[in-house]
């Protein structure tokens, strides 16, 4: 008898810890709609270039804009629309970032430590909803609960879509458009398997 109220006990007071250490770990976490409020094509403020204006806020000084890379857009996966995501560039950018990016639901239950490279997920939600927090163990939890969930709610496709919009390619070039300007002088739906590769 007392072994099984012991075993009741353990039972109680460790869901009682998982419950604590859920709610120590959502506390705070940043909504999963900020997402589309950031990368929206026609809104969006991460789309739109950093403006400098004087200190009464009416006139603007300067631009802070992609050089050689023009207007910032935003591609599409659907190549009826005009403006798409080469499948080259999509198929090398997975293959080199996220292999598994078709089969997992976010984020991968292995590298808590940091030694396995971070999904696509992971890195729209380190780059641009968990920035400000120090790294460690807390942030890699919140980091794969948060890619969890932005895959969950939007899907596979909006999350490869907006990864490749806002991606860091370096010299100030974020989104694919702007680097394939930058690097290559082109729009990226021109880009060559070989040129898609090293952007990868």
């Amino acid at each position: 008898m007392s072994c099984s109220l012991l075993l009741a006990l353990f039972v109680a007071l460790s869901g009682l810890g998982l419950a604590a250490l859920y709610t120590s770990l959502t506390a705070g976490l940043p909504p999963v709609e900020t997402l589309p409020a950031l990368l929206d094509p026609a809104t969006g403020a991460l789309l739109q270039p950093t403006r400098i204006y004087d200190r009464s806020g009416a006139h603007v000084l300067g631009t802070l804009e992609t050089p050689g890379a023009g207007e910032r857009q935003f591609l599409s996966l659907d190549d009826s629309a005009g403006n798409f995501l080469p499948s080259t560039l999509i198929s090398t950018t997975l293959a080199v970032a996220d292999p598994q990016f078709w089969s997992h639901p976010g984020a991968l239950s292995a590298g808590l430590a940091g030694n396995s490279p971070p999904t696509l997920a992971q890195r729209l939600v380190s780059d641009l909803l968990l920035w400000q927090e120090t790294p460690g163990l807390r942030r890699a939890l919140r980091e794969r609960l948060l890619a969890m969930q932005i895959t969950q709610r939007y899907g596979k496709a909006q999350v490869l879509t907006w990864y490749l919009n806002s991606a860091d390619y370096g010299n100030l070039a974020y989104g694919a458009e702007a680097a394939a300007r930058l690097y290559f002088g082109k729009a990226a739906g021109e880009l060559s398997l070989a040129e898609a590769a090293v952007l990868a």
